[in-house]
């Protein structure tokens, strides 16, 4: 699957513009329930860690956050992750995770601050680990 961009197709209209939302999941239902969860926020969907490095190396400017899998097939969510915080320093980096969050941390290291999601985690959690850049719904 290529990424998916949420607005209007038909009027070309993205209501968020400049405040788009990255999610990262090689899970198709999950990542597809995380961006329906983020509306009306403009969300772009990657499957995998090279489809979001495309979406970043396009046009990195165009996101307030990312929420990204740290266990991804190929390009890891660590590189994801990475690369983010090298192209833009202040971007809201969510990481979602099955693993213990302190053994992720680790894996981690040190990329700046980080909201973690623990999963399985509520659209409550997602949306607080978002608080201040989603619109409201």
């Amino acid at each position: 699957m290529g990424l998916v961009q949420g607005g209007d197709e038909a009027t070309g209209s993205r209501p968020n513009a400049g405040r788009t939302i990255l999610v990262v999941d090689d899970e198709p239902s999950i990542r597809r329930l995380i961006a329906r969860s983020l509306e009306p926020a403009d969300v772009i969907e990657a499957s995998d860690g090279s489809e979001a490095l495309t979406a970043l190396e396009a046009d990195a400017g165009r996101f307030c956050a990312i929420v990204c899998d740290l266990t991804l097939p190929g390009v890891s969510g660590e590189e994801v992750i990475r690369t983010a915080r090298a192209v833009r320093p202040d971007l809201r980096v969510v990481v979602m995770t099955g693993r213990d969050v302190e053994t992720a941390a680790e894996l981690l290291g040190q990329v700046g601050p980080v909201e973690w999601l623990q999963k399985p985690f509520t659209f409550a959690d997602l949306r607080a680990a978002l608080a201040g850049i989603l619109p409201a719904a």
